[in-house]
């Protein structure tokens, strides 16, 4: 568990927009600079290869994917470790390393490599591609087998089909895809078909079950099955998934009847909820003080200000209106000038300010929080303090102009228009009990990071 935590960790400090520590503060981030750090997780699958014949020139492609695109180029070094196969059967590059690109907004690029063919019947051979490392991503699955297939035989006379295994994580923010390749170890010269049937526990609640028929035109080699991954911010653990493949037509061989996959549970039961707390880097501690100050400062001006219409009127007059959810205990006011201006996380320009009702129904001033530009997402958060710093965002609101009118019933607005909102971060200046940031609503609030 403290392994995921630190990879949790590791992920959200790496997607780092430019928040800085300057004079003992927050310095404003300037929106232009886009995110250069890793924001996703990228891995490298399983894959094969008839060997042919005569001469070279036939190769085996690995699929290099991301669980989420990112907003600017990822490189990925890897290179050929020969295992049963050697130099004659497999190009290695003499030992060296070739570099494979994953275009912004993209998930997936192609390691291909050089197979030399021959008519020995022998046995299938095997060797390896290693991810040495990766810029704009981290990686999550270091190693992929590559399998050359021996056609010199009449078992192994017809394309041969399989399918790779791997993980993909949950999330908590909105329903994400992950993509399982099926793949012939050489390309048909007819068409070919195969059942694709995906189970195991959590349908409904982690994924989304399915059986279909894929089907392969003459000359194609690779389909993607791709998964639709569903949100969950409960520390339900890591959920293994079956595909099966079945019914493949064309006399074709089916070399993986069925693979698993693993959704990986990226929350833990080991939060961070203290200032104190050991597993932040003093940096990181440094930085949450500083915001923790900078908004309690900037917040002291309404402190003179005694119940619910006195704290109103101060925050109207200063340029903030209530979204109108009083009725939740929590009261959030926004001020439309510093959403749009461009300037993110500066304690003089809070977005938003939130009253907070007590045991007694008296109102007191309950927290500051930072809204990102519009168009962000949880991917472009700045780093913090790692998973102490809790951004969540809201993807079920309804909306007339300013105010909250409803919540999504099965994907619809039954008043208002739906409008997700960027990510913002909580500084609460009253005590609670999961920590200073704590969301306490929308993905990825409570104790529940």
């Amino acid at each position: 568990m403290g392994e995921m935590m630190n990879r949790k960790m590791m992920r959200l400090r790496s997607a780092i927009v430019g928040t800085a520590l300057l004079a003992g503060v927050i310095a404003p981030i300037a929106t232009a600079a886009p995110a250069s750090a890793a924001t996703s997780l990228v891995s490298i699958g399983d894959s094969s290869a008839v060997e042919g014949n005569v001469g070279k020139g036939r190769s085996i492609s690995f699929p290099i994917t991301l669980d989420a695109p990112t907003t600017v180029n990822v490189t990925v070094d890897w290179m050929v470790q020969l295992g049963t196969a050697s130099a004659t059967d497999v190009k290695d590059f003499g030992g060296g390393f070739k570099t494979a690109t994953i275009r912004a907004g993209k998930v997936e690029a192609f390691v291909n490599v050089t197979i030399y063919a021959d008519a020995v019947v022998e046995s299938d051979e095997t060797f390896q591609i290693h991810i040495l490392g990766a810029t704009n991503a981290s990686p999550d699955d270091h190693m992929a087998d590559g399998t050359l297939i021996d056609d010199d035989s009449e078992s192994t006379s017809t394309p041969i089909l399989g399918a790779g295994g791997g993980s993909v994580h949950e999330g908590n923010l909105g329903t994400r895809q992950g993509k399982i390749w099926v793949t012939l170890s050489a390309p048909p010269l007819t068409q070919v078909s195969v059942v694709a049937t995906l189970t195991g526990a959590g349908v409904g609640t982690y994924y989304k079950a399915f059986a279909k028929t894929l089907i392969f035109r003459p000359g194609q080699y690779k389909k993607a099955v791709v998964l639709t991954i569903y949100p969950n911010i409960s520390n339900g653990g890591d959920q293994v998934i079956t595909l099966a493949l079945s019914g493949a037509t064309s006399g074709v061989n089916v070399m993986t009847p069925s693979v698993e996959n693993t959704i990986v549970d990226e929350e833990s039961s080991s939060l961070i909820t203290s200032i104190d707390d050991p597993r932040l880097t003093p940096e990181q501690v440094l930085r949450a003080q500083a915001l923790i100050d900078a908004t309690t400062s900037a917040l002291a001006q309404y402190s003179s200000f005694v119940g619910q219409t006195a704290l109103r009127a101060a925050l109207i007059a200063h340029g903030y209106t209530t979204v109108g959810d009083s009725g939740t205990g929590f009261e959030h006011f926004i001020n439309n000038t510093f959403i749009n201006d461009g300037i993110e996380v500066d304690a003089t320009k809070v977005e938003s300010i939130v009253l907070q009702r007590q045991p007694d129904n008296s109102w007191v001033l309950g927290s500051g929080m930072y809204i990102l530009n519009n168009g962000k997402t949880m991917a472009n958060v700045p780093e913090i303090a790692g998973t102490f710093t809790t951004w969540h965002d809201h993807q079920n609101l309804c909306w007339s102009g300013n105010l909250i009118v409803g919540l999504l019933v099965n994907g619809v607005c039954t008043s208002g228009v739906f409008r997700a909102t960027a990510p913002m971060l909580h500084v609460w200046i009253t005590p609670q009990v999961c920590g200073p940031f704590t969301g306490i609503e929308g993905f990825g609030g409570s104790c529940v990071h």
